[in-house]
């Protein structure tokens, strides 16, 4: 193999690999990524089979974007370049063939005008017919995205007699399947003109939530023989095949639930409640009122006693706040705690579901090595919106740490509710292994990340240097009720802290540590994957498989 073939092939197996990961590319990523993907494809003019497998790869990622960026102008022109490429005509695509003709009299000139004057609330005076399509589907994925359920459910209707209802009608189904609207999303279910990847997924969702297993497995399928390159499905098809964690499995385990909090009295009260709703065994309760400045510590400890179920609950309130790291640093460190099998650190403005803590101890005794785990942290709208998932390495350097975007994509089809290891988790609710803390000493928290930001992710790289695993169980889904959520803007001085510790970040580690802590990382991706691959032999015919060229012929890339 020439160098040039090498690097070609280098580049290629790392963008199939950054797929894998995220489920489905963004549009900045596809941007970004696929003309350079075309270049690499020219040094490989005497590799035939290899440029088809590529080409196909490029034509899926880019049909992916377009699908929830359908009105993007400039991902229809890369997909048209991508498709001129073939030798012979690609596969038919209905509902790409759909939007094509939505495209005409459609440029970056009507994007530009856009719908900023029309009256959304008021729709009975819109003429919806009259509006160009696309910039109507361009506010039903925003709508999506931002989880508005109230300005859906307003709306629904009118867009039900549109014309071109058929466009919308995967989108808007996604939306009311989402906000537990299951009849509505069957009815938009039944506008579709022909099946695609959006509704084959759904339906298979639907499925799942009828206990309905088989047809589930069908449905995806279906969508896997239309447009093969998901792997996240066949993540979703190994969990199909997992037990379910034990009722017993908390029996005899000393753990311990740990809070540290910062004048939030009222989100902290409905955290616990959350907390006293979900199943915990006899776990221990700790909470440390990091220097709280709005209520006094006998009004805490009544507030929470009043809800903790006659659960015993202990308290330490310290005079000043010592930031997030020093304040999970002192609760570690209690003689008790550093005893513990397993514990968990929790935000004090989350909402955790009832069986959290059972399938983060399943996982934790899964999966060997493995040091924490975390989940999928969505928003509290109606639609559960994801707001933090994992994170990769992009790129390192010196002094430079790049991650893979917190959300890889904001539209959720069921690509993140699977397990996988990964680099980091989100902290808001995460579980440690104690014991494996301990023997492959991971350091403490660092407090030069006060008062927060950057701390916990810092310290699950830390965990793959010391020789540990990180591990997201996509299944748990926590509600983070953060002030900084979606649709709230940060101030200048909250965006130099997050960079200023961004940049101690990069300082703490040479290249050599992170090429080696991406190379553990790949290599638990890549092993786990394989796993799953073989699980999803069980339940995918392997014609279908077969056409995941990068995943049957060289199954870990």
């Amino acid at each position: 193999m020439t160098n040039e073939n090498s690097q070609a092939f280098n580049f290629i197996n790392w963008a199939k690999r950054l797929h894998r990961r995220q489920g489905i590319l963004n549009r900045e990523l596809v941007l970004n990524i696929i003309p350079i993907l075309l270049e690499e494809l020219k040094r490989l003019k005497d590799q035939p089979d290899e440029i088809k497998e590529t080409l196909s790869f490029i034509t899926s990622i880019v049909r992916q974007a377009l699908a929830f960026k359908p009105f993007d102008y400039e991902l229809f022109k890369l997909m048209l370049k991508v498709y001129s490429l073939y030798n012979d005509a690609p596969s038919r695509i209905p509902w790409l063939v759909e939007l094509q003709k939505y495209y005409r009299f459609f440029d970056n000139s009507v994007v530009r005008k856009d719908d900023k004057s029309t009256d959304w609330l008021n729709v009975n005076k819109l003429d919806l017919d009259a509006l160009n399509p696309l910039i109507v589907l361009r506010k039903v994925l925003e709508i999506w995205e931002y989880g508005d359920w109230e300005l859906m459910s307003s709306i629904e209707k009118n867009l039900a007699n549109v014309r071109y209802r058929s466009l919308l009608s995967p989108y808007v189904a996604w939306i009311c399947f989402r906000a537990v609207e299951y009849d509505i999303a069957e009815k938009w279910l039944s506008f579709v003109s022909s099946d695609s990847f959006l509704t084959f997924n759904l339906r298979a969702e639907m499925a799942i939530q009828s206990n309905d297993l088989e047809k589930a497995v069908d449905y995806w399928a279906q969508s896997l023989a239309e447009e093969p390159y998901q792997p996240w499905i066949l993540y979703r098809l190994y969990e199909l095949n997992q037990s379910k964690p034990r009722v017993n499995i908390l029996n005899n385990k000393k753990i311990y639930v740990l809070f540290y909090t910062y004048n939030k009295r009222d989100s902290l009260v409905k955290t616990f409640e959350s907390l006293m709703n979900s199943y915990i065994g006899d776990a221990k309760i700790i909470i440390l009122n990091n220097g709280s400045t709005v209520f006094s510590p006998n009004q805490l400890e009544k507030d929470i006693l009043n809800i903790a179920q006659g659960r015993s609950v202990s308290f330490i309130h310290l005079p000043v706040n010592i930031g997030a790291p020093a304040a999970r640093n002192w609760l570690y460190h209690i003689p008790e705690v550093q005893q513990s099998d397993y514990l968990a650190f929790l935000d004090d403005d989350v909402y955790v579901p009832k069986d959290w803590l059972l399938t983060y101890v399943d996982d934790l005794e899964s999966f060997p090595d493995t040091v924490v785990v975390g989940p999928m942290v969505v928003n509290p709208d109606p639609l559960f919106t994801p707001q933090w998932i994992y994170l990769y390495f992009l790129q390192t350097g010196d002094d430079k740490i790049r991650f893979t975007p917190i959300i890889p994509l904001p539209f959720d089809i069921g690509q993140y509710s699977l397990r996988r290891p990964c680099l980091c988790v989100m902290g808001c609710c995460h579980l440690f292994h104690t014991k494996r803390w301990q023997r492959f000493n991971l350091p403490d928290f660092d407090i030069r990340f006060s008062p927060s930001q950057v701390d916990n992710i810092e310290h699950n790289i830390q965990a793959w240097k010391c020789g540990g695993r990180v591990f997201f169980d996509g299944r748990v889904k926590v509600v983070h009720v953060q002030t900084s959520g979606k649709g709230l803007k940060k101030l200048a001085n909250d965006y130099g802290h997050l960079v200023g510790n961004h940049v101690k970040m990069e300082a703490k580690f040479i290249p050599e540590e992170l090429v080696m802590i991406y190379n553990k990382v790949t290599e638990a991706d890549d092993a786990f994957w394989d796993i799953v691959f073989n699980e999803a032999t069980k339940f995918i015919p392997m014609d279908i498989l077969k056409i995941l060229p990068y995943c049957w012929e060289n199954r870990v890339v």
